[in-house]
């Protein structure tokens, strides 16, 4: 019984540290979250449709490249449309406002980064394109 408190004290003390960077250091966190898993993602897709590389395994070299997309366009560019997007919002606590603001946010917002996604899959799959 001990173990699973501690593994839940670990889980409570991992979530509390990242919450508070994320707090302290918006961007870095969110960059960095989205680095490891936008090329966990591109590791987790090579593995499912058995994509092995011309070196016998799953590691390519899309891996490093989805996670520089990750890190440098998806956070920052969800960071910078997100913020102008509650500054939009800001002091409007009504029911109707957050259901409009969830409705921008997927209309206008994840937009932006279903657009950016295939062009930088396509120059990372095709660089001689």
């Amino acid at each position: 019984m001990s173990s699973m408190n501690a593994v839940a004290d670990l889980r409570n003390g991992s979530s509390q540290a990242y919450l508070r960077q994320l707090q302290q250091n918006p961007l870095r966190t969110k960059m960095l979250t989205s680095g490891v898993l936008s090329g966990f993602q591109e590791l987790l897709a090579s593995w499912l449709a058995h994509d092995v590389g011309k070196h016998g395994h799953y590691f390519s070299s899309r891996i490093p490249k989805m996670s520089l997309y990750g890190m440098f366009v998806a956070a920052p560019l969800g960071h910078v449309l997100i913020g102008i997007l509650q500054k939009i919002f800001a002091g409007r606590t009504s029911l109707k406002a957050k259901i409009l603001q969830i409705l921008v946010s997927n209309l206008i917002v994840c937009t932006f980064h279903v657009e950016t996604r295939p062009d930088a899959t396509m120059l990372i799959r095709y660089p001689h394109w």
